[in-house]
C-alpha cells in the first residue's frame, strides 16, 4: 500500500490523507492540536537514542577531518591557487561541519524509512537549484532553517536512493523576492552613527595593531585592549561591506575527492559542492581581490563569530597564513569540551573558552553575556516559577547535547504537565519564551492553549524575569543556564537527555553530582516532587552546604573570575605565543 511521506511541516490540506508518515517533529511545528492531523505515523527523532548519538559522533568527527583534508586541495585546485589547509579550513570548516550534521541526520532517519517500507508518495517542494545556492555563510545559515531548503536536500537523498515505487508529489512554492547574489547581505549592518563614527576613528587607525571583531567582550575590555596594544578603538565595519557575486555555474561535474566507505559518503562527495556558498567558489576571487585592499597587519586578531562572515574569515585566513595570531572567544554557554569536533584549537591559535578544558591551544575566561548578581534584599519579592525556555530551529544543524530539533517539542510536551502542580505553585508559573526560535514550533500558542495568557512572562530582559523569580527552571545546560547560575536565584534543571561523551570529565562529575542533589532531573515525575519539597524555602535549599560546595565548583570549572584582567590576560597570551613562534 502506498504511504505518504511528508518532509517537512504538513498543511491541512492533507491532514485528511491516510498513512502519513510524518519526517519529525518538524511536520508537527505549526499545529498544537495533533489530534487533527488523522491517521500518521512519527518519525522517532535519531539523536533521543544516547548510543546512536556517540557512534554518529565519534563517526562524524572523523569524517569532518577527512573531508578538511580533502576539500583543501579540491578548492586550491579549482581557483588555481596554493592556500594552506589552515586556510581554507578557516574559510570552509563551519559550513562543511553545519552541512555535514544537516546531511548525515536527514541521510539516517530516510535510511530507516525507506528500509521498512518503500511505497510512498513523497510531498516535495518544486525547488529550482539556483535557488538553493547560497551566497555566504549566512545566507546558507538561514537556508539551513528554512522549509524548502530542508525538503529539498531529503528529496535529493531520497532521489539518490533510487529506490523504486517512490511518486514525487510536487508542492508550489514561491520564493519571495528575487535572487539576489550577494555577501554579507544578511547582516544587519549596525546603526549609521556607529558605521559613521567608524569610518572617522579608520582614519587615525589605519595600522591597528589588534583587529577586535564582534568579540563579545564588554565594552570595557575592549576597549581595554585596544589601550594596551596602542590602538584606536574600532569596530571595523568594513568587513561588513556588501559586494555583488557572480551567479553559480553549473555544479553537476564538480566531486569531492574523497575516499569513500559507504552510500553516504558517495552521495556527500557527489553532491557537496552543489550545495556550497557562492563565496568560495564563483565569488571567491572576488572577495579575496576585495579583501586585499584591507591593508592591516595586527599583531593579533580576536573574533567569537567571524567564521559567519566570509569576507572577514578569507582576510583573516589570509594573515594567519602570514603568522598573524587569531584568538577566538566563546560566546556562549556550552557543555561540550570544545565545540564542532574541536575545530576552533584546530583553526585558530587560541581558543577563550568559558569552561575549564584540559585541551591543548585552549584557556579558560571570564563569561562575558552575564546577567546581574542579586543580593538577598530582593528575595521577599520574588514570587514566580519562572519556566525559562530554550529551543532550536525545526531542523538539525549540531550535533552537541544542547536541545536539537525535535527535543524542543518534546521538552515543552512533558513541561506542559506542570499544570497538574498543586495550584499554590502553578499560579505564580510563568513561562519565558526563547526570543528567536520558540517561534519556530509555536510555543506561544501552545502555552495559550494549555495555560492561559497569564503564564507568559512579559518581561523583555532576563534579568528582571531572574529578579522577580522564587525559583527558575530550565530544559538545557546552555547559555540561560550559565546567567542563571550567576544571578545565584535557585535553579533546577530539566532534560530528557544523557549527556554526550565529548564533555570534560571534571565537569561531568560536577553535572553528576548536580544530578544526585536533585538540581539536574531527567524526568517530570521527579521535578515535580523536587519543586512541591523545596517550594517553601527554595533558599534555603539552594544555601545548604551540599549545594553551596556545587555552586562554587561550578564557578571554578564553568564561570571563573580571572585573577588579573582579561585584556591583562590576553596581552600576555599574544606576547608568549608571539615569541614562542
Amino acid at each position: 500500500m502506498q504511504k505518504n511521506l511528508f518532509l517537512s511541516p504538513i498543511s491541512k490540506n492533507h491532514y485528511h490523507l491516510k498513512d502519513k508518515v510524518l519526517l519529525g517533529k518538524c511536520c508537527l511545528a505549526n499545529e498544537i492540536n495533533e489530534s487533527k492531523i488523522d491517521d500518521y505515523k512519527l518519525t522517532e527523532y535519531l539523536w533521543n537514542n544516547s548510543n546512536k548519538l556517540r557512534e554518529d559522533y565519534d563517526y562524524l568527527s572523523n569524517l569532518y577531518y577527512r573531508i578538511i583534508s580533502t576539500i583543501f586541495q579540491d578548492l586550491n585546485q579549482f581557483h588555481k591557487v596554493k592556500k594552506s589547509k589552515r586556510f581554507w579550513h578557516i574559510v570552509v570548516g563551519s559550513w562543511v561541519y553545519k552541512f555535514l550534521i544537516c546531511t548525515y541526520n536527514k541521510w539516517e532517519t530516510l535510511n530507516l524509512i525507506l528500509s521498512k517500507q518503500n511505497k510512498f508518495n513523497i510531498y516535495n517542494y518544486d525547488i529550482k537549484p539556483k535557488d538553493i545556492i547560497p551566497s555566504d555563510f549566512l545566507e546558507f545559515d538561514n537556508f539551513s532553517k528554512k522549509d524548502y531548503w530542508n525538503n529539498s536536500l531529503s528529496t535529493e537523498i531520497i532521489k539518490f536512493t533510487k529506490k523504486k515505487q517512490i511518486n514525487f508529489i510536487n508542492l508550489k512554492y514561491e520564493i519571495k523576492k528575487k535572487r539576489k547574489y550577494e555577501i554579507n547581505q544578511n547582516l544587519s549592518n549596525g546603526k549609521f552613527i556607529y558605521r559613521a563614527i567608524d569610518k572617522i576613528l579608520s582614519f587615525f587607525s589605519f595600522k591597528p595593531n589588534i583587529i577586535l571583531f564582534q568579540t563579545y567582550f564588554k565594552k570595557k575590555i575592549n576597549l581595554n585592549l585596544f589601550f594596551k596594544f596602542r590602538t584606536f578603538p574600532r569596530f571595523f565595519y568594513e568587513f561588513e561591506k556588501n559586494l555583488d557575486l557572480p551567479n553559480p555555474n553549473d555544479r553537476s561535474k564538480l566531486k569531492l575527492n574523497i575516499n569513500t566507505s559507504n552510500q553516504f559518503e558517495n552521495f556527500l562527495s557527489k553532491k557537496i559542492f552543489s550545495y556550497m556558498p557562492i563565496s568560495y567558489l564563483e565569488g571567491f576571487n572576488k572577495i579575496d581581490k576585495f579583501q586585499k585592499k584591507i591593508k592591516y597587519n595586527p599583531s593579533l586578531i580576536i573574533s567569537a563569530v567571524g567564521e559567519f562572515n566570509d569576507l572577514f574569515s578569507i582576510w583573516a585566513a589570509t594573515k594567519v597564513d602570514e603568522k598573524v595570531l587569531y584568538f577566538y572567544s566563546e560566546h556562549g554557554g556550552y557543555t561540550e569540551d570544545l565545540q564542532k569536533f574541536s575545530s576552533c584549537v584546530e583553526k585558530y591559535d587560541l581558543f577563550l573558552s568559558w569552561n575549564y578544558s584540559t585541551k591543548k591551544k585552549s584557556i579558560q575566561i571570564e563569561p562575558q553575556f552575564y546577567t546581574k548578581k542579586f543580593d538577598n534584599t530582593s528575595i521577599p519579592k520574588a514570587n514566580n516559577l519562572s519556566v525559562v525556555m530554550s529551543a532550536t530551529g525545526l531542523y538539525t544543524s549540531f550535533i552537541h547535547n544542547d536541545l536539537k530539533a525535535d527535543q524542543c517539542l518534546e521538552s515543552y510536551n512533558e513541561l506542559k504537565k506542570l499544570q497538574s502542580i498543586s495550584a499554590r505553585i502553578k499560579n505564580n508559573l510563568k513561562f519565558r519564551l526563547h526570543p528567536v526560535y520558540s517561534s519556530h514550533w509555536s510555543i506561544k500558542e501552545r502555552i495559550l492553549n494549555d495555560f492561559g495568557k497569564k503564564f507568559i512572562c512579559k518581561e523583555k530582559k532576563i534579568d528582571n524575569s531572574f529578579l522577580n523569580s522564587k525559583l527558575i527552571i530550565l530544559d538545557d545546560l546552555q547559555t540561560s543556564f550559565y546567567q542563571a547560575m550567576n544571578s545565584e536565584r535557585p535553579l533546577l534543571v530539566f532534560s530528557l537527555r544523557e549527556l554526550n561523551h565529548n564533555v570534560n570529565t571534571s565537569i561531568v562529575a560536577l553535572l553528576k553530582e548536580m544530578k544526585k542533589e536533585k538540581i539536574i532531573l531527567n524526568n517530570y515525575n521527579d521535578l515535580k516532587i523536587q519543586i512541591e519539597k523545596i517550594w517553601d524555602d527554595p533558599f534555603g535549599w539552594w544555601s545548604s552546604k551540599n549545594i553551596m560546595k556545587l555552586r562554587s565548583e561550578f564557578k571554578k570549572l564553568c564561570s571563573k573570575t580571572n585573577e588579573n584582567t582579561l585584556a591583562n590576560k590576553i596581552y600576555d597570551l599574544q606576547k608568549f605565543y608571539e615569541k614562542k613562534a
